[in-house]
C-alpha cells in the first residue's frame, strides 16, 4: 500500500522521519503533490529547525462561525506555534446576506455574475472584508498572516515562517505577497527552470511561472479538476506586506470599488485575480486582459503586475483535502448533499 503524505506529516510531528521509499511510493507521492514537501521537511531538518517554536506573527484565520473545521484547525496551529484568531467569514448561502450590510473594502453593490457561485462570492467578501480590517487597524506590522480554517501547517512552520520573512525583508526586489501553499509549488518540482532552487527556501516571482502553470494544464493536474482551476494558486495561508495593503487601498479609493467587482470573477479565482494574478498580469497567458481602467490611471502598464506576488520552492502549508481528508468546504458539501 502507497505511503501517504499526512501519514509522514504526521510521523514527522512525532520526530519520526521515513528515510527512504519504494519506486512506487514516490511515483505516488508525486502525483499527490509531495515532492516540494517532502524536500521542505529535509531541508528543515538540515537547517536544525525545531518542531515546538512559536511564531511571533499573529494569523487571522477566516472562518464561519461555529464551524466544525476550527476544532481541526486549533490542534494543528497549536502545535505548529501559530498565535491566530478568528474572522468571522461572510456565509454566501445565508438568504440574509446583503453586501450593504457589510463593511467591504472598494465594492458598492454586489456583482450580478457573482450570484452564480455565492461560494467563491463569499469567499472573496471575507478576503476583502479582512483586508480592510487590517488597513483600518493603522498597518502597525509590516507583515500579516492571512489563513483559511482549512490550512494545514507543515512540521517546523515557525522557524521556516521566521527565515521566509527574513529573506524577504532582505530581498532586492520588493515582495507585496507571498503564498505560503503547496498548491502551486509542486509544478516548480516538475521544472527545469528552477532545479537550481528547489533544495532551500527561495521565491519565485509568477511572472516567472509562465511556462509551468502551461504545461500543468497539459498534465495531470487537470484530470480531477477544471483546467481553470491551474491557475489557482491558493490563498489558504498568504502572507501580506504593509505595501499591499496600501495598493489595494488605492484601488479601492481610486475606482469605487468597481475594477474589483467588474475584475473578480465567479469561478475558482476568486481573490486571487487581485493578489496573485497581479490585475494586470497572469502567468497562465490566457486568464484576463489587464483592465483599462488601471492603464489609464496610471497604476499599472499593459502587461506589469500591480502586486509583487511569489511563491515559496519550499511550501509552509497545505490543505486538509491535499492531504486526503474529505474535509469539504461549506460549498462543496452544499454540492454533493444537493447530488444525494
Amino acid at each position: 500500500m502507497n505511503i501517504t503524505l499526512d501519514e509522514i506529516l504526521a510521523s514527522e510531528w512525532e520526530g519520526e522521519k521515513y528515510d527512504s521509499f519504494l519506486p512506487n511510493e514516490i511515483s505516488h507521492l508525486t502525483e499527490v503533490r509531495a515532492a516540494q514537501t517532502l524536500r521542505y521537511l529535509e531541508f528543515c531538518r538540515k537547517q536544525g529547525f525545531k518542531r515546538d517554536t512559536s511564531s511571533s506573527l499573529r494569523g487571522q484565520v477566516i472562518s464561519l462561525d461555529g464551524s466544525p473545521r476550527r476544532t481541526a484547525f486549533e490542534l494543528n496551529a497549536q502545535r505548529a506555534g501559530v498565535n491566530f484568531s478568528y474572522f468571522n467569514a461572510v456565509n454566501g448561502f445565508s438568504d440574509a446576506l446583503d453586501v450593504f450590510d457589510l463593511d467591504v473594502w472598494g465594492l458598492e453593490k454586489m456583482p450580478t455574475h457573482w450570484e452564480g457561485n455565492r461560494g467563491h462570492m463569499a469567499c472573496t467578501l471575507s478576503h476583502l472584508s479582512l483586508y480592510k480590517q487590517i488597513f483600518d487597524s493603522g498597518l502597525k506590522d509590516d507583515w500579516y498572516l492571512v489563513l483559511e480554517d482549512d490550512c494545514y501547517f507543515h512540521p517546523y512552520f515557525s522557524e521556516a515562517l521566521n527565515l521566509v520573512l527574513e529573506k524577504a525583508n532582505s530581498h532586492a526586489q520588493d515582495i507585496d505577497v507571498i503564498c505560503l501553499s503547496n498548491r502551486a509549488s509542486h509544478w516548480l518540482s516538475k521544472s527545469e527552470n528552477f532545479s537550481d532552487k528547489l533544495t532551500s527556501m527561495d521565491f519565485v516571482f509568477l511572472d516567472d511561472l509562465t511556462e509551468e502553470v502551461t504545461l500543468a494544464r497539459r498534465l495531470g493536474y487537470a484530470k480531477n479538476y477544471s483546467p481553470k482551476q491551474t491557475r489557482v494558486f491558493g490563498t489558504e495561508a498568504i502572507l501580506f506586506s504593509a505595501n499591499a495593503m496600501k495598493k489595494l487601498k488605492a484601488l479601492a479609493e481610486a475606482f469605487g470599488g468597481k475594477v474589483l467587482g467588474e475584475y473578480l470573477g465567479a469561478g475558482p479565482f476568486g481573490i486571487e485575480a487581485i493578489l496573485q494574478h497581479h490585475l494586470g498580469r497572469s502567468p497562465s497567458k490566457s486568464a484576463f486582459d489587464t483592465p483599462p481602467q488601471l492603464i489609464e490611471g496610471g497604476f499599472v502598464s499593459e502587461g506589469k503586475p500591480y502586486m509583487n506576488s511569489c511563491i515559496l520552492t519550499l511550501p509552509l502549508t497545505t490543505t486538509r483535502d491535499w492531504l486526503g481528508e474529505q474535509y469539504f468546504s461549506e460549498t462543496r458539501r452544499k454540492r454533493v448533499n444537493q447530488k444525494r
